[in-house]
C-alpha cells in the first residue's frame, strides 16, 4: 500500500487542465468514492488502489469488492 497526501495525489494523478479541487477530493474520500483514509486529521490516498481502477463503474465496483474481500 502506497499512501500519499491528498494534495500530492491531486498533482500526480490528475492533469492540470482537469484537476479537481481539494474540497472535491475530500468529499470523494469521505463518501468512499476515492480510496483514502483520514489519519490524525490528514487525508491519505491509497495510490496503489487508484492505479488499479479502469474508469468503468461496474468493473471498478467489482474490483473494489474483490480487494475488500482479499484483505478480510
Amino acid at each position: 500500500m502506497r499512501l500519499m497526501k491528498l494534495a500530492a495525489a491531486r498533482r500526480e494523478l490528475f492533469d492540470e487542465s482537469s484537476r479537481p479541487s481539494i474540497s472535491s477530493l475530500k468529499r470523494w474520500a469521505a463518501s468512499g468514492d476515492l480510496p483514502a483514509r483520514k489519519i490524525n486529521g490528514v487525508w491519505w490516498v491509497d495510490a496503489d488502489v487508484l492505479e488499479l481502477t479502469t474508469g468503468d463503474l461496474i468493473a471498478d465496483a467489482i474490483l473494489m469488492e474483490s480487494l475488500d474481500g482479499a484483505s478480510a
